[in-house]
């Protein structure tokens, strides 16, 4: 029978959110990875990992890359032919499927995805992986400490730039940053739900 759990680090609430709401579409448990052991992956077939973006990293993805990263230079060897079918089997790893999910407020920007994926997916065999891009939100009045410390300088860089510089989402970056807001939207995990039912099917 397949398993499916869904994996997230929130702070905010926002991750948590999505978090719950793939959760129910999928008939699976959500969890937090504070919550979860490496050792219990091998009860699932598909697992999804979410969590928020914070200075371009999603939070504790480089944790939950190191518990799969054996499972992924696997499916990378296969993929280059470096090894059969018949081992990939072997190893379990064959009817195992990951997706990644961010949540941030600057995601549907081509040139910030391309970013995230640079830096949070670096190796070669991490590039297979599906990400999927999900708006979250924020809430200025409520940050405090580094996270504080990190949006406002992010605010003063865009709003240092010279005029010519700025970009449409530049602007639009700024004014979430001096007036916050709330970008959740049940409808955006629809590719998610999509994808993991069609590896299900494969």
């Amino acid at each position: 029978m397949e398993k499916t759990i869904v994996i997230y680090k929130s702070k905010y609430g926002a991750s948590a959110q999505y978090a719950a709401w793939i959760a129910e579409e999928l008939g699976c448990r959500a969890v937090s990875i504070d919550e979860f052991k490496k050792n219990e992956l091998k009860n699932y077939d598909n697992v999804i990992y979410g969590g928020g973006v914070q200075a371009g990293g999603i939070k504790e993805l480089d944790k939950f890359m190191k518990w799969i990263k054996s499972d992924l230079k696997l499916l990378d060897m296969y993929r280059s032919g470096k090894i059969s079918r018949e081992d990939l089997e072997k190893s379990g790893v064959a009817e195992r499927h990951y997706a990644i999910f961010a949540v941030g407020i600057n995601l549907d920007d081509t040139e910030a995805r391309q970013q995230l994926r640079d830096i949070n997916f670096p190796k070669n065999y991490m590039k297979q992986l599906p990400c999927f891009y999900l708006p979250g939100e924020y809430h200025p009045e409520n940050l405090k400490g580094a996270d504080k410390m990190i949006m406002n300088l992010a605010q003063k860089m865009m709003k240092g730039k010279r005029e010519a510089e700025i970009t449409d989402n530049d602007k639009i970056m700024i004014s979430y940053m001096e007036n916050g807001c709330n970008l959740i939207d049940r409808q955006r995990i629809r590719p998610i739900i999509e994808e993991m039912t069609r590896r299900k099917r494969e």
